[in-house]
Protein backbone atom coordinates (compact mmCIF):
# COMPACT_ATOMS: atom_id res chain seq x y z
CA UNK A 1 0.00 0.00 0.00
CA UNK A 2 1.32 3.52 -0.92
CA UNK A 3 -0.90 6.84 -0.28
CA UNK A 4 1.54 10.15 0.28
CA UNK A 5 4.64 8.43 -0.49
CA UNK A 6 4.05 6.06 2.54
CA UNK A 7 4.42 2.42 2.17
CA UNK A 8 3.52 -0.42 4.20
CA UNK A 9 5.29 -3.83 3.89
CA UNK A 10 5.12 -6.97 5.85
CA UNK A 11 7.87 -7.64 8.06
CA UNK A 12 9.82 -10.96 6.57
CA UNK A 13 13.65 -10.33 8.03
CA UNK A 14 15.15 -10.50 11.28
CA UNK A 15 16.45 -6.85 10.21
CA UNK A 16 12.88 -5.75 9.83
CA UNK A 17 11.49 -7.33 12.83
CA UNK A 18 14.16 -5.88 15.07
CA UNK A 19 13.64 -2.32 13.65
CA UNK A 20 9.65 -2.96 14.42
CA UNK A 21 10.38 -3.73 18.04
CA UNK A 22 13.26 -0.68 18.51
CA UNK A 23 10.34 1.63 16.55
CA UNK A 24 8.56 1.72 19.86
CA UNK A 25 11.45 3.36 21.98
CA UNK A 26 12.16 5.75 19.07
CA UNK A 27 8.11 6.88 19.61
CA UNK A 28 8.74 7.36 23.29
CA UNK A 29 12.40 8.70 23.55
CA UNK A 30 12.09 11.57 26.25
CA UNK A 31 8.49 10.70 27.39
CA UNK A 32 8.96 10.60 31.27
CA UNK A 33 6.04 8.49 31.41
CA UNK A 34 6.64 5.86 29.22
CA UNK A 35 7.78 2.18 30.78
CA UNK A 36 9.42 0.50 28.22
CA UNK A 37 9.39 -3.32 28.03
CA UNK A 38 12.45 -5.47 27.81
CA UNK A 39 13.68 -5.61 23.98
CA UNK A 40 14.23 -9.50 24.74
CA UNK A 41 10.71 -9.53 25.97
CA UNK A 42 9.60 -8.41 22.51
CA UNK A 43 11.79 -10.64 20.62
CA UNK A 44 10.52 -13.75 22.64
CA UNK A 45 6.73 -12.37 22.12
CA UNK A 46 7.17 -12.00 18.49
CA UNK A 47 9.28 -15.14 18.12
CA UNK A 48 7.30 -18.13 16.63
CA UNK A 49 9.34 -20.81 18.47
CA UNK A 50 9.45 -19.02 22.06
CA UNK A 51 5.80 -17.66 22.40
CA UNK A 52 3.00 -20.58 22.65
CA UNK A 53 0.46 -18.62 21.56
CA UNK A 54 2.08 -19.26 17.88
CA UNK A 55 0.87 -22.83 18.45
CA UNK A 56 -2.33 -21.73 17.39
CA UNK A 57 -2.33 -18.11 16.09
CA UNK A 58 -1.26 -16.46 13.17
CA UNK A 59 0.13 -12.86 12.71
CA UNK A 60 1.97 -10.66 10.39
CA UNK A 61 3.60 -7.84 11.51
CA UNK A 62 3.62 -4.35 8.84
CA UNK A 63 5.63 -1.23 9.23
CA UNK A 64 5.29 1.95 7.37
CA UNK A 65 8.14 3.98 5.79
CA UNK A 66 8.35 7.54 3.59
CA UNK A 67 9.85 7.57 0.83
CA UNK A 68 13.00 8.07 2.38
CA UNK A 69 12.76 4.57 4.18
CA UNK A 70 12.37 6.08 7.65
CA UNK A 71 9.64 4.22 9.38
CA UNK A 72 7.01 6.48 10.62
CA UNK A 73 4.99 3.64 12.28
CA UNK A 74 3.98 -0.31 12.69
CA UNK A 75 0.81 -2.28 13.36
CA UNK A 76 0.31 -6.02 13.55
CA UNK A 77 -2.64 -8.12 11.96
CA UNK A 78 -3.44 -11.54 14.03
CA UNK A 79 -6.02 -14.80 14.33
CA UNK A 80 -7.12 -16.55 17.05
CA UNK A 81 -9.04 -19.21 16.28
CA UNK A 82 -8.97 -20.14 19.42
CA UNK A 83 -11.06 -17.40 20.39
CA UNK A 84 -12.83 -17.05 17.42
CA UNK A 85 -13.91 -20.61 18.03
CA UNK A 86 -15.14 -20.20 21.80
CA UNK A 87 -16.98 -16.79 21.21
CA UNK A 88 -18.01 -18.27 17.58
CA UNK A 89 -17.02 -15.59 15.42
CA UNK A 90 -14.39 -14.32 12.98
CA UNK A 91 -12.90 -11.89 14.24
CA UNK A 92 -9.43 -10.65 13.66
CA UNK A 93 -6.68 -8.43 15.72
CA UNK A 94 -4.51 -5.50 15.34
CA UNK A 95 -2.21 -5.06 17.81
CA UNK A 96 1.37 -3.55 18.53
CA UNK A 97 0.65 -0.59 17.13
CA UNK A 98 2.89 2.55 17.44
CA UNK A 99 2.40 5.39 14.40
CA UNK A 100 3.52 9.21 14.23
CA UNK A 101 0.47 11.69 14.58
CA UNK A 102 -0.34 11.29 11.09
CA UNK A 103 -3.20 10.24 9.23
CA UNK A 104 -1.48 9.23 6.21
CA UNK A 105 0.42 7.02 7.67
CA UNK A 106 -2.07 5.29 9.93
CA UNK A 107 -4.73 4.69 7.17
CA UNK A 108 -2.40 1.88 5.01
CA UNK A 109 -0.85 0.59 8.12
CA UNK A 110 -4.76 -0.61 9.37
CA UNK A 111 -5.38 -1.26 5.71
CA UNK A 112 -2.72 -3.38 5.65
CA UNK A 113 -3.80 -4.78 8.72
CA UNK A 114 -7.75 -5.66 7.60
CA UNK A 115 -6.61 -6.64 4.46
CA UNK A 116 -4.44 -9.79 6.02
CA UNK A 117 -7.47 -10.17 8.70
CA UNK A 118 -9.95 -10.47 5.33
CA UNK A 119 -7.68 -12.40 3.30
CA UNK A 120 -7.59 -14.90 5.99
CA UNK A 121 -11.79 -15.02 6.09
CA UNK A 122 -12.11 -12.76 8.75
CA UNK A 123 -15.01 -10.56 8.76
CA UNK A 124 -14.26 -8.24 11.47
CA UNK A 125 -11.16 -6.77 13.37
CA UNK A 126 -10.77 -5.57 16.52
CA UNK A 127 -8.25 -4.37 18.47
CA UNK A 128 -5.52 -2.88 19.84
CA UNK A 129 -4.62 -6.45 20.89
CA UNK A 130 -1.02 -7.48 20.98
CA UNK A 131 -1.94 -11.51 19.89
CA UNK A 132 -4.04 -12.10 23.41
CA UNK A 133 -5.59 -10.17 26.08
CA UNK A 134 -2.41 -11.30 28.55
CA UNK A 135 -0.30 -9.01 26.24
CA UNK A 136 -1.39 -5.55 25.28
CA UNK A 137 -4.92 -4.50 25.53
CA UNK A 138 -6.52 -1.11 24.43
CA UNK A 139 -5.95 2.11 23.87
CA UNK A 140 -5.02 4.64 26.94
CA UNK A 141 -7.93 7.65 26.46
CA UNK A 142 -6.74 9.46 29.76
CA UNK A 143 -4.09 9.25 32.71
CA UNK A 144 -0.87 10.55 30.47
CA UNK A 145 0.20 12.40 33.49
CA UNK A 146 1.30 9.61 34.88
CA UNK A 147 2.90 6.24 34.43
CA UNK A 148 0.98 3.37 33.28
CA UNK A 149 -0.89 0.69 36.02
CA UNK A 150 0.74 -2.41 35.54
CA UNK A 151 -0.71 -4.55 32.94
CA UNK A 152 -2.13 -1.48 31.32
CA UNK A 153 -1.36 0.04 27.93
CA UNK A 154 0.55 3.14 27.20
CA UNK A 155 0.48 5.60 24.29
CA UNK A 156 0.41 9.28 22.79
CA UNK A 157 -3.22 10.98 23.37
CA UNK A 158 -3.58 10.78 19.98
CA UNK A 159 -3.75 6.98 19.22
CA UNK A 160 -7.57 7.14 19.21
CA UNK A 161 -8.41 9.87 16.96
CA UNK A 162 -6.25 8.05 14.84
CA UNK A 163 -7.92 4.94 14.67
CA UNK A 164 -11.45 7.39 14.55
CA UNK A 165 -10.41 8.58 11.72
CA UNK A 166 -8.80 5.25 10.00
CA UNK A 167 -13.19 4.41 10.24
CA UNK A 168 -12.43 2.38 14.50
CA UNK A 169 -14.97 2.77 17.58
CA UNK A 170 -14.85 2.19 20.95
CA UNK A 171 -15.87 -1.18 21.73
CA UNK A 172 -15.56 -0.82 25.38
CA UNK A 173 -14.27 1.00 28.64
CA UNK A 174 -11.15 -0.98 30.38
CA UNK A 175 -10.84 0.37 33.75
CA UNK A 176 -7.62 0.81 36.30
CA UNK A 177 -7.70 2.02 40.08
CA UNK A 178 -4.94 3.43 42.21
CA UNK A 179 -5.52 2.69 45.42
CA UNK A 180 -3.61 4.18 48.37
CA UNK A 181 -2.30 1.97 50.81
CA UNK A 182 -0.72 3.89 53.09
CA UNK A 183 -4.06 3.74 54.95
CA UNK A 184 -6.60 1.08 55.96
CA UNK A 185 -7.35 -0.82 52.25
CA UNK A 186 -11.03 -0.33 51.86
CA UNK A 187 -13.21 -3.63 51.67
Amino acid sequence: SASSGITVTPVTTAADKKAFILFQYEMYKGDPNFVPPLVMDRENLLNEKKNPWFEFGRAQLFLARDASGKILGRISASEDPRYNEFHGVKVGWFGLFECVDDVAVAKPLFEAAEAWVKARGLTEMLGPCSFSSNIDWSFLVEGFDSPPVLMMPYNPPYYPRLAEACGYGKAKDLWAWAIDVSGEIPE
